[in-house]
């Protein structure tokens, strides 16, 4: 919430306090050697626990992708404190197939498109789901229909998701979704389409235009993740019934 938080200095300060509250014989269980967060570990009022010692190659999971690995350690370090044993937490773990509106699977279209829904909305929650895609689907064809939300954030950090999406084979962009913003014609989705590089990307002026298109050319075996904090699912939701 760029609109609130100035910058990650901001956002640093804040997670400071949180923790700060930590009672002495609490835990904060952290990435802790990451530079971003090592820097406010300091404030911690209980233990401050590294998840990294809590990494494992091995365990196969169903949800894919790094940060969902990361996931998985930070919980495989709660377990322990908590006393789970750890062959238990490692196989609920493993049987985890994900949860609602992140990398949710939707099901397939009469045609075998697979349809994937994801509340992704910053460029680095789209850039890792993204990632997790790629290496779950190998080689299919990943399409992605993004709705970027909130004006004040698609201009801020236009670049960012203009790299963001590296991992797609094709990016199709719904018309910014304002919330709680008037709307600002300073930005729009054509501006980041047209910043979006060694991608395909093109920007639609509503729903009914991206659904007509995705009727037209999404093939089977292709991968269709609708993403956005908006109302994008309904997109696939459409191509399922």
């Amino acid at each position: 919430h760029l609109d609130f938080y100035k910058d990650i200095k901001d956002i640093q300060n804040a997670f400071g306090e949180f923790i700060a509250q930590t009672p002495k014989d609490g835990h904060v269980i952290s990435h802790a050697k990451n530079k971003t967060v090592a820097s406010i570990l300091k404030h911690a009022g209980g233990e401050v626990i590294d998840a990294k010692k809590y990494s494992d190659n091995k365990l196969k999971l169903k949800v894919p992708g790094e940060h969902n690995r990361e996931n998985a350690s930070l919980v495989l370090a709660l377990a322990d404190i908590l006393g789970i044993p750890e062959k238990k937490a490692k196989k609920s773990l493993a049987d985890f197939s994900g949860t609602w509106r992140r990398f949710e699977y939707k099901g397939l279209t009469k045609n075998g498109a697979i349809v994937y829904d994801d509340y992704g909305h910053h460029p680095t929650e789209v850039k890792a789901t993204l990632s997790g895609a790629r290496e779950f689907f190998g080689k299919k064809k990943i399409i992605v229909v993004f709705q970027p939300h909130l004006y004040s954030r698609t201009k801020l950090l236009l670049n960012d998701f203009a790299k963001a999406f590296a991992d797609a084979d094709e990016v199709l962009l719904a018309p910014i979704y304002a919330a709680r913003e008037k709307i600002d014609s300073s930005i729009t989705s054509e501006m980041l389409a047209k910043k979006i590089k060694n991608t395909k990307a093109q920007a639609f002026a509503n729903f009914e235009s991206i659904e007509g298109y995705l009727r037209k050319n999404l093939k089977k075996n292709n991968v269709l993740i609708t993403m956005g904090a908006g109302d994008i699912y309904k997109e696939g939701d459409n191509l399922l019934q």
